[in-house]
């Protein structure tokens, strides 16, 4: 007999057994997931931290004891650069320099009990539309604690003192100082000759003529020269003497050259021809020393070996050999290398060259007068600066420390800069 099977039945224990274990089922699966990406978004925070806000916020440079990261730096630099900023990499150095400075101008106003208000700081930041940054405060900030610390400096420099009349100019060789000095002793005037010859930009606008000066002020006057607030301070009045500065550049020079090849070469394949010539060249700082070059080389002398001795431009590598082309060089230099009446391997005359830069000359001075007088108001300027200055330096290199790997993060802080 055939039997319709029946529904099994299924007791309350068993239906809360299934549901529950239905329950963990689902559970695990939404666990599962939320693992999964919670997993995935932890390897992404991990190279986020890795890759983007841990080099934000390494130190690149402590001033003394205060650290300033990356994202400081790369503000700083942003302000340095301005409207250059595509060329951030070359400001680098001075966005460095900026950081210790205005850093030691608010560690030393605060030693001097010399500060400004943070309200301050923020209507300078508002009035001039400026990113409210630390950078940018603390730029703000130096540029208010300065004149306060110009005028604290200023309150201790007498407003007299011992004061010089000096008269100076900057020639290219010992030579052509015994020449001046004959020409002055057979009258001529020793500004007009400074006028005309010195190689020096403030004598020569001057006329020579630096006038009335205070102890310390030449030294800012020409850039810390040899020729000293010492050496005026000791000089002999109304007697001309003169030193020798090796470091100072000038905008003189001259060429002793010999051409070996001359041809013509197409110019960038746009089908225009240049003129190009292989030239042995020498570059002396003086006449003197020209004609001393000249003399050797007259006497049997190697051209390569007085170049090693004497030119400005010597080359390891090259020695004394250029390839020039056309219109690469001054109009000096061009008028022989390129001229066709110059036979080849013919060694020039000295040819001068107002065009080239080179080192060294002789300061020719004179004290006509001592006096005791007011400082003038922008001698005093230059005084203050200079005490400014002095009293930034005694805090000393020893406090600034920069980040081992400081060059890479110069080239960062560039790229972000630059847009790189």
């Amino acid at each position: 007999m055939n039997k319709t099977p029946t529904k099994r039945k299924i007791s309350p224990v068993s239906r809360e057994k299934r549901r529950k274990n239905f329950n963990d089922i689902i559970k695990f699966a939404v666990y599962s997931v939320i693992a999964i990406v919670v997993g995935l978004v932890g390897v992404g925070v991990h190279q986020w931290y890795e890759d983007e806000y841990k080099p934000m916020h390494e130190t690149v440079i402590e001033v003394k004891g205060t650290e300033f990261d990356m994202e400081y730096f790369i503000e700083m630099l942003r302000y340095v650069s301005g409207e250059y900023y595509q060329y951030a990499e070359y400001f680098t150095d001075y966005a460095l320099q900026y950081i210790e400075y205005y850093e030691m101008i608010k560690q030393g106003a605060e030693e001097l009990g010399i500060t400004v208000s943070e309200k301050e700081i923020t209507s300078i930041i508002k009035e001039n539309d400026y990113n409210n940054t630390p950078a940018a405060r603390d730029m703000v900030r130096a540029s208010l604690l300065i004149p306060l610390l110009e005028e604290h400096f200023g309150s201790q420099i007498d407003s007299s003192a011992e004061h010089s009349y000096v008269l100076a100019m900057f020639l290219e060789s010992e030579a052509q100082v015994e020449e001046i000095k004959n020409r002055i002793d057979n009258g001529e005037s020793f500004k007009d000759i400074a006028a005309e010859l010195s190689l020096d930009n403030v004598t020569k606008e001057a006329d020579g003529d630096l006038g009335w000066l205070p102890q310390g002020v030449i030294d800012n006057i020409l850039n810390n020269t040899v020729l000293s607030d010492e050496l005026i301070s000791n000089a002999d009045l109304n007697t001309f003497e003169y030193i020798e500065d090796v470091d100072k550049t000038k905008a003189v020079g001259y060429w002793i050259l010999k051409v070996t090849e001359r041809s013509t070469k197409l110019y960038n394949g746009a089908g225009e021809e240049v003129e190009v010539a292989t030239v042995n060249a020498i570059l002396t700082g003086s006449q003197e020393q020209a004609e001393k070059v000249l003399s050797l080389l007259n006497g049997g002398a190697d051209f390569d070996e007085l170049a090693e001795q004497y030119s400005a431009i010597w080359d390891e590598e090259d020695g004394s050999v250029l390839e020039v082309e056309q219109g690469t060089y001054s109009d000096a230099f061009e008028e022989f290398v390129f001229n066709p009446d110059v036979e080849l391997n013919t060694v020039s005359d000295a040819i001068q060259d107002s065009e080239q830069s080179t080192k060294g000359g002789y300061w020719l001075y004179k004290v006509t007068d001592r006096a005791t007088r007011e400082i003038s108001e922008e001698n005093m300027e230059l005084l203050i600066g200079d005490a400014l200055d002095a009293w930034i330096a005694d805090f000393g290199d020893d406090d600034v420390v920069l980040a081992e790997n400081i060059e890479d993060m110069k080239k960062m802080a560039a790229a972000k800069v630059s847009g790189s």
